[in-house]
C-alpha cells in the first residue's frame, strides 16, 4: 500500500487544476492527474512532478458520467491502495446565461460541476 496520502484533483490537465496537483505533489501526496480530453498535457503535468520527485498518475475520465468517476476512484485504488482527498475542480458553463441553456446542457452541466 502506498504510504503517501493521494489525491484526486478532477480537470488537473490545466489551469487551477494543474496548479493545485504540483503544490499537493511538492507538499508530500501522489497526485492522480484527471483529464477529459487532452492526454499529452495530463502526461506533461504528471512528468513534470515525477521529475521533481513526486508521484502523479494520469487519468482520463469524463466527470459527467458516472461510469467514467467509478473507474477514476477504482484506478486510484488499484494503482495507490487508498484515496485521502478529493479536489473537485472541474467546471464547465456552456452558456453565458442559464436562461440560454438547453436542458440538455444544463444537466451535463450540473453532473460535470456538482
Amino acid at each position: 500500500m502506498h504510504t503517501a496520502p493521494v489525491a484526486i484533483i478532477t480537470g488537473s490537465s490545466r489551469g487551477i487544476g494543474r496548479a493545485i496537483a504540483e503544490d499537493l505533489a511538492r507538499h508530500g501526496y501522489a497526485v492522480v492527474i484527471n483529464y477529459l480530453s487532452n492526454q499529452e498535457a495530463a502526461e506533461t503535468v504528471a512528468s513534470g512532478i515525477q521529475e521533481s520527485g513526486g508521484t502523479a498518475l494520469p487519468c482520463r475520465a469524463d466527470i459527467g458520467n458516472a461510469n467514467d468517476r467509478e473507474h477514476l476512484v477504482n484506478l486510484t485504488y488499484k494503482h495507490f491502495g487508498r484515496l485521502d482527498l478529493l479536489v473537485n475542480n472541474a467546471g464547465i458553463m456552456l452558456e453565458d446565461t442559464v436562461e440560454g441553456m438547453s436542458l440538455a446542457d444544463w444537466n451535463r452541466t450540473l453532473h460535470i460541476n456538482l
